[in-house]
This record gives structure tokens, sequence and C-alpha cells, in this order.
């Protein structure tokens, strides 16, 4: 039985390693064959054999690829693993940059959710402006009603913009409709715990940060829920009011309506 491979000098050196030196017959010159034959028959090709020399082809092609040369003097002095025992695997891989990538942007994802449901929960229902006008209609004597009403009217409407605003933004992150460029400033200004442009468009003046802005919106909001429920207060909170200036008139209308005196023959004033 012959096995034919190509002649190569390290070929050569480790058969004569592996096995003895009268079971091999190097080639006469490099490039041409080497022939492996067992001695008068003593030697019998059988699956150890064959499996060897598998094991040695395998040498032959590590030794013939780019930078074997210095692979295999750096490790040849190291400790060869036992046959029976599964090799050592060396550390898990570092995440690539794109899962440490998703893994930001789910954490980003998920904390804008959280602030959009937060502030959603936080912000009552909007007022019944039918109701409002059935239980304090117009009067000529009584100003208030109408800056009631008239206050209710626009603090829906801001309510309106922050909860659609809010809604939709849950839903671009989910993916059920498109991320615009408002709901991108939106989630931007929300991240950063600022007032989006887009609430700040339909809202009165304000410096506050996001949360105290909230948390204003809802103090203002049981101002007038209050007066809804209890009638006209004694004492007015008057930086709850969306329109100062409405407030301001509504008083100076009532009290010349009152004294039956013009109402821009006086002024109010303020003591500290």
């Amino acid at each position: 039985m012959q096995l034919r491979w190509p002649c190569d000098r390290r070929l050569g050196s480790t058969l004569h390693h592996h096995h003895p030196p009268c079971l091999l017959q190097p080639g006469r010159s490099r490039g041409q064959q080497v022939q492996v034959q067992p001695l008068g028959g003593l030697l019998r090709p059988t699956q150890r054999h064959i499996r060897l020399l598998r094991r040695l082809h395998q040498a032959v092609a590590a030794h013939t690829a780019p930078g074997s040369v210095r692979n295999a003097r750096q490790c040849r002095h190291l400790p060869r693993a036992p046959r029976n025992e599964a090799p050592v695997r060396g550390p898990p891989r570092d995440p690539s940059p794109d899962k440490w990538r998703w893994q930001r942007r789910s954490s980003t994802e998920s904390k804008l959710n959280d602030i959009a449901a937060d502030i959603t929960q936080k912000i009552p229902a909007i007022f019944d402006i039918e109701d409002a006008v059935e239980k304090y209609p117009v009067k000529y004597e009584e100003s208030m009603n109408t800056v009631l009403v008239q206050e209710m009217e626009r603090f829906n409407r801001l309510c309106e913009v922050i909860k659609t605003s809010l809604v939709n933004l849950q839903k671009a992150i989910k993916g059920l409709v498109v991320m615009s460029d408002s709901l991108e400033k939106v989630s931007s200004s929300l991240l950063v715990g600022k007032v989006p442009e887009l609430w700040s468009k339909n809202s009165y003046p304000s410096l506050k940060p996001l949360g105290s802005y909230i948390n204003d919106l809802v103090a203002r909001l049981k101002f007038l829920k209050d007066w809804f429920i209890n009638d006209k207060p004694n004492c007015f909170w008057i930086s709850a009011f969306y329109f100062n200036q409405a407030f301001l008139t509504g008083v100076k209308q009532n009290y010349a309506r009152k004294y039956t005196i013009p109402s821009t023959s006086w002024i109010l004033t303020s003591r500290c």
C-alpha cells in the first residue's frame, strides 16, 4: 500500500518525529513524492495508521500556510492537551458595536416610554365646556364666568396637544406610526428634561424645566377644577391663569359695573 503527498522538508522532519526512520522512504528531491510503506508485512494499514496519516497531511497544510512558521515556533513549547479531554475554549467575545448600539437604543426607547406614560397619567381629563357654560353663563354683572370658561378652553387646547404628542410618540416607539420631525424634537426634549417646543407654542409663558412644568400645569388645572366645583373663590391665584390680562380685565369690569364708574378711569396697583 502506498500513500503519496507532495514532498516537503517539514513533512520529512514531521514523519521522522512521529515514526521510526525505517518506515520512511523520502523522495529523491524536493517536489517529488514520498512513499510510506509497511516493512515486510509486519505493519499492516489499520485504522490507526490511516488516522495518523490524515493528521500528517493536516500538519503539512498548516505548515505551508502563510505565517505558519512563526506560529509553529511560538506554539512549539506549549503543553499539549490530553487526547480524551475537550479543548479549552477562550472567554466569550465582547458584544459587537451593533449590539451595544441596539442596547442603548432599547434603553432610550424604554426611558421615553416611561416618561410619556408618567406625564399622560399625571394630566387629568379635559374640562367639559358645555357643563361650564351651563353652570357659569355669561352675565353682565359677573365677568368671572367668562374668564373661567375661556381659561378652561385654553388649558383644554394645551392638554390636547401634550396628550396627542405623547400618544403618537409611544406609537412611534412601537413602530405603529412614522417618527416625524416634530416627534423627534419632542423625544429629544423629553430626554434632556426640557419642555418641547411643540408644547411651548401652545402654552402659557414658562421657563421651568420639564418636571416642574408638569407639576405646575397640574396645579393650575386643579385650581380651575376647584373653581368649577366650589364656585368662585375668595382669593385668586393670579399666576395660575393662562392669560392673566383677561382676569385683570374681568376684575376691573366687575368693579366698574358695580359702582357705575368708567373702567378706564382707574388702574390696578400692587403692594409688596
